[in-house]
């Protein structure tokens, strides 16, 4: 009895030890300090502190994953993504892009005295963070010309704790600046004025704040129309010529006509004029000649080139012109540069 007893207590002792070194040591190793130590836009290092594996088990293979999202960050560990030195403390990612947010995960692979190979176990994960590039995709997202208001937007850095931006006239007055968490903000605007933007990405790393580079200046205008506050333009049919006017808009470089017997699809540029131009005469779209008893569909946006890019509205509201009457009809093609 004695004998079953002191073996039943090796046992117990034997399984109690297991988890006392593998219990403290796989929670050790998911508590373990994983650190980012350095980075640039395109490039992140990392730091972490070797796990204990007890005197009587031996690491085979150390490696880690890495990806935007943790569960491919998870599948990529799995397949030994990036393999690494047993007993290697440190690595850098290079190829990162600017203002992402990346998953990592480490772990390793260990085996018994015996050779026998035990599962494996992690090190730890950490989310890193290059810092922030320049802001891409800054655009007008919707003009509304009725109540006054621009809605402005960009491409969103994952990285990124939030945005700096800055409006202003054309001219260069400053209406407003700011930031935001956001990937956008609105502002109260005049139509037939010419407004321009910049914005700048940040974020937190460490203690310490880094900035990426102001985007290119963007500029954002609403369609032409007859007036300031009317959705259509000047549109009339004489015989087989097609008159379109607009209100003149200061600072853009130019205007396009568009014409269309459809409402939805078809669209002709016919005309293309200068600033100075309010109004053109044409007598065909395409192939195509204009006739007293049809509907056209008409639009006119204006342009302006800028350090050879152009920029321009998109299309909000489109003429209706039947038996020369003037409507319009809302497009759904809202404010993309083309």
């Amino acid at each position: 009895m004695k004998k079953e007893l002191k073996t039943l207590s090796r046992l117990v002792l034997s399984v109690a030890a297991f988890l006392l070194v593998f219990g403290f040591n796989v929670s050790s190793a998911k508590a373990a300090s994983v650190r980012q130590i350095a980075q640039t836009q395109n490039s992140v290092t990392i730091e972490w502190d070797q796990p204990y594996v007890g005197s009587s088990y031996k690491m085979t293979s150390l490696y880690l994953g890495y990806a935007e999202d943790f569960s491919t960050a998870l599948a990529n560990a799995k397949a030994k993504q990036v393999p690494l030195a047993v007993g290697s403390s440190s690595y850098t990612f290079y190829g990162l892009k600017p203002g992402t947010e990346y998953e990592v995960k480490i772990s390793y692979d260990y085996m018994n005295k015996k050779g026998s190979p035990v599962y494996s176990s992690g090190v730890g994960t950490i989310t890193i963070k290059t810092t922030p590039g320049q802001v891409t995709g800054l655009n007008q997202i919707r003009w509304y010309r009725f109540i006054h208001n621009l809605e402005i937007g960009w491409d969103r850095q994952t990285a990124a704790d939030g945005y700096e931006y800055l409006f202003q006239t054309h001219k260069g007055k400053t209406i407003d600046s700011g930031v935001t968490s956001g990937t956008g903000f609105s502002e109260p605007v005049k139509n037939y004025v010419v407004y321009k933007a910049q914005v700048r990405a940040y974020s937190t790393i460490n203690g310490q704040t880094y900035y990426g580079d102001w985007s290119p200046t963007a500029y954002f205008f609403t369609q032409p129309s007859k007036g300031a506050n009317d959705a259509v333009v000047g549109a009339k049919l004489s015989g087989s010529k097609l008159s379109v006017s607009w209100k003149k808009m200061d600072g853009v470089s130019g205007y396009n006509v568009f014409v269309s017997d459809k409402a939805k699809s078809g669209y002709k540029k016919v005309k293309s004029v200068g600033a100075n131009k309010t109004k053109v005469s044409v007598s065909k779209y395409g192939k195509k000649k204009f006739k007293g008893n049809k509907t056209y569909y008409v639009y006119v946006q204006a342009y302006k080139k800028v350090n050879g890019q152009t920029f321009t509205t998109g299309v909000n509201y489109i003429t209706v012109l039947k038996k020369n009457r003037t409507s319009y009809i809302y497009s759904d093609s809202n404010g993309q540069y083309e």
